[in-house]
């Protein structure tokens, strides 16, 4: 006389090794779809962080000695409220310009925005290890104004 645990076929003897391969599966799916939403987000902060760097040195191109500051505010001042106002999506309070005049703001002049970012990873928190890239984008441009 047979017992029913004679009776299993291939079919019954399998059915924890789809569970496995499944879990073993997402994973490497999961750890390589948050690497290309990572990967996304530094390529696209770089290129925010260029083209605002870029048109801060604008800025501060055509707003040289023979230009009126915003509102009476400094030269450098109005190039960070330029910076600010083109990096789109990046929180303005993290974001750290410095503008060189060499030798100085006259026509002729040469003007340098630089622009740094702390880049952090979000998926650092899912491994509880923050993780941050500093960004640093220039510009330079020669004072026409």
């Amino acid at each position: 006389m047979m017992t029913q645990r004679n009776q299993l076929g291939p079919r019954d003897s399998r059915r924890g090794s789809t569970m496995v391969e499944f879990a073993l599966t997402f994973t490497l799916f999961l750890v390589v779809a948050i690497g290309i939403f990572e990967f996304s987000r530094l390529i696209w902060s770089t290129a925010v962080l260029s083209h605002a760097a870029k048109e801060g040195a604008r800025y501060a191109m055509m707003h040289g000695s023979h230009n009126p500051t915003k509102a009476g505010g400094t030269p450098t001042a109005d190039v960070k409220t330029i910076v600010d106002a083109n990096a789109i999506g990046i929180p303005s309070e993290a974001v750290d310009v410095s503008v060189t005049w060499t030798p100085n703001n006259e026509p002729g002049s040469s003007v340098q925005v630089d622009v740094k970012y702390n880049f952090r990873f979000i998926a650092s928190a899912l491994i509880s290890t923050p993780s941050q890239l500093e960004l640093e984008r220039h510009s330079q441009m020669i004072v026409v104004n």
